[in-house]
């Protein structure tokens, strides 16, 4: 059997067009989108989405992440280069993928510390880039419109792409925008008919009954009728309508009225009782919809109406997820584009893939929030009595995976798993007393830390 060491097929793009094959990989998108997907930005609920999306990455950290052949100066070189982008690239990584599938940069070199690295990540605007290609479907850069009349390329080594959801080559990806499409086409359809339904049906009407024939106002004659819609003017409301006192029955309810006293004049207020339910529904449903489209379940960013607390707490961690995985792509597509290059440049080649950047978990992240907590209580011997109270520490304990002791001298990970053990390696060692007693609040923080530290 031989095994092939070289690439023998085409790139694969699937494109309805004869384009797809060119150098500058054409985008299947309507020329209208720039301008929706901006529209869509500012609907309340995308916004919020878009939001939810971003902020839980840029609340953590990148982890570097060496061989065990790497020296501590190269380890620290490298963290040094990109540490200082991290929330740059995470907040238009994540926009630019949300909005369009995909986020174009040019990379600015400068030499600094006697090390070549990039200086700063200008973002490309999407709506006059495009990606370059080579034969066999490789990414090889960009070509820009310049809005002067000529092209400009930046080349793949000055290059960085971040995209989401990417079939084979096709490297513009597919926007999470796209998915929420329908949904806001939607949403704006069912506003407008609500819209249309206060202005015809809901709000209150005057009603003014006036006797048929006329009145002498002064010394001038006035047909009633004007006369009723002279008060009509006055009065402000949704609708208004002046009825003559005697209908000849071409209005079985108004006539009924208007025969009670056929002289006299009446004035009343209709209020229409109407209710815009059904469009309210319909809107929560479309802003669920709106929120699944970014992978995350109603429950984690919407208000709960149904289910319970446990069950709302399993929708946050898969939105968690979602938004985790999102933020590894992008860390991964920064160790092959720009990582990889500085090692490289700087190093040497043998030293590719041997330095590299990792997402944080969120739940690590979380977790350190909680210890961190959990040991400044400890610490301080006043706090921990007057919050000891008020704190699970029980669940807190859970969360942070601090051991049990039963009461019986068996430590446990968490209640109710004590293994039993082993009596015949069991050393029996008679208690002595302490060569020194806590007496202080500074030993009892140095105690709590190294309890903390040896738990950890």
């Amino acid at each position: 059997m031989a095994l092939s060491t070289k690439q023998t097929v085409t790139r694969q793009i699937y494109q309805d067009n004869f384009g797809a094959y060119d150098e500058e990989l054409n985008k299947s998108l309507p020329l209208s989108w720039p301008t929706k997907m901006r529209a869509m930005r500012r609907e309340p609920t995308i916004k919020l989405v878009r939001m939810a999306a971003m902020a839980p990455p840029m609340m953590t950290s990148w982890a570097i992440e060496a061989d065990n052949d790497v020296s501590e100066e190269i380890i620290s070189a490298t963290n040094n280069a990109f540490q200082q982008h991290r929330t740059h690239l995470i907040r238009t990584g994540l926009m630019g993928c949300i909005d369009w599938g995909w986020q174009g940069y040019e990379k600015i070199f400068e030499q600094k510390d006697d090390y070549v690295c990039v200086k700063t990540f200008k973002p490309l605007l999407q709506d006059i880039t495009d990606i370059l290609i080579t034969d066999n479907g490789t990414f090889a850069g960009f070509r820009q419109d310049n809005l002067l009349g000529s092209d400009v390329d930046v080349l793949p080594e000055n290059s960085l792409l971040f995209n989401i959801d990417k079939e084979c080559d096709y490297h513009y990806g597919e926007a999470v925008m796209f998915s929420a499409e329908s949904a806001y086409d939607d949403k704006i359809l069912v506003n407008k008919a609500a819209q249309r339904y206060d202005q015809k049906i809901a709000g209150a009407h005057w009603v003014v009954h006036y006797p048929i024939g006329s009145s002498i106002r002064g010394t001038e004659e006035i047909d009633n009728y004007d006369i009723a819609i002279e008060i009509l003017d006055n009065l402000e409301s949704s609708g208004r309508m002046a009825v003559p006192r005697k209908l000849s029955g071409m209005f079985t309810g108004l006539d009924a009225k208007s025969s009670q006293n056929i002289d006299a004049w009446d004035i009343e207020l209709i209020t229409a009782y109407g209710s815009q339910i059904p469009f309210n529904e319909r809107m929560m449903y479309l802003d669920n919809l709106l929120v699944r489209a970014f992978g995350f379940p109603e429950r984690a960013i919407l208000q709960g109406q149904f289910g319970t607390k446990a069950e709302a707490g399993e929708h946050g961690t898969f939105a968690i997820v979602n938004v985790q995985l999102r933020h590894e792509n992008l860390v991964e597509q920064l160790n092959w584009y720009c990582v990889n290059q500085f090692l490289r440049i700087n190093f040497g080649q043998e030293y590719e893939n041997k330095v590299r950047f990792a997402a944080a978990p969120l739940a690590d992240f979380q977790q350190q929030m909680l210890k961190d907590l959990y040991s400044t209580i400890l610490k301080n011997p006043v706090g921990f009595a007057a919050e000891l109270e008020n704190i699970d520490m029980t669940a807190l304990r859970d969360k942070l995976d601090v051991p049990y002791n039963d009461g019986a001298g068996n430590i446990s990970a968490t209640p109710g798993e004590v293994e039993e053990p082993n009596t015949e390696d069991i050393k029996v060692v008679e208690p002595t007393e302490p060569e020194d007693s806590i007496s202080t609040p500074e030993q009892y923080s140095t105690l709590v830390g190294e309890l903390l530290n040896a738990v950890s």
